[in-house]
């Protein structure tokens, strides 16, 4: 996904990606454990930290370096109002497809996360917004290790900085559980954009997860962002059956109220 995402936003003839350089900065952070990777550790780094959950607070910046820099960065943007958006990418062993982990907001703030997943999968057709996750739980409990999520990066930030768009998403290693129905783009006479999936393509049996089908998803997630800025020239919102950023709002009020 992060190969993806950043290949994205370094295409010179696309307008989705001139219109996310223009309004967004991006800091990119390409792996935050590379000595564990390095080794093989798939989890944990060579210290046998898992170093997401370890944002709590100030990290030891001789035990978890990486988490300890990231973590002083993003709070010096927070206090200037200069952090918009947070994606922690994670590969997920269990639960299938591409899927976020957001908090527990209220008001207007849970509906815009809601909104940012929707769309999402309005502009992916592995991401799954009915595993997202944005309970109160999710943000307390305990991972099988006996880890609290409560040092989670984006849980932590949270609790520091009060943000509405801090995620973390997880993707599969194999599949997804089903393939979303992708409407066209708008305004694409060149037809750059990925295509779009009709009901038929959805009925079929759930591809295994590629290289290009991770950066396809990591694509998405960046496209959400700019649909939820009401800035993307090649919007598919308007071919969907929401058809616009309020008609998207009104439906997430409407799920939330029915939840």
């Amino acid at each position: 996904m992060f190969n993806g995402m950043l290949a994205f936003l370094l295409r010179s003839r696309d307008a989705r990606a001139a219109a996310l350089r223009r309004h967004f900065v991006f800091l990119l952070v390409p792996i935050v454990n590379p000595d564990g990777v390095y080794n093989g550790f798939y989890r944990s780094d060579t210290r046998g930290q898992n170093l997401n959950r370890f944002y709590l607070g100030v990290p030891n910046a001789k035990l978890q370096p990486s988490v300890f820099a990231i973590k002083h960065l993003l709070v010096q943007l927070a206090a200037r109002e200069q952090l918009s958006f947070y994606i922690d990418l994670h590969a997920h062993a269990n639960r299938k497809g591409v899927f976020a982990f957001g908090n527990a907001l209220t008001g207007e703030a849970q509906v815009q996360s809601l909104m940012w997943a929707k769309l999402a999968a309005l502009n992916s057709p592995v991401f799954d917004f009915l595993s997202c996750n944005f309970t109160e739980k999710n943000m307390h409990a305990s991972d099988r290790e006996g880890q609290s999520k409560e040092g989670a990066g984006r849980v932590a930030l949270f609790k520091e900085t009060n943000l509405t768009h801090l995620y973390t998403v997880e993707a599969n290693y194999n599949t997804c559980r089903a393939v979303n129905i992708i409407p066209p783009s708008s305004n694409d006479p060149t037809g750059r954009t990925s295509p779009s999936t009709n009901a038929a393509m959805a009925r079929r049996p759930p591809p295994r997860f590629s290289t290009e089908v991770l950066n396809q998803a990591g694509r998405g997630l960046l496209i959400a962002a700019l649909d939820l800025v009401n800035g993307n020239p090649w919007s598919r919102l308007a071919n969907s059956d929401h058809r616009t950023l309020e008609g998207l709002r009104s439906w997430v009020v409407a799920a939330v109220n029915a939840t």
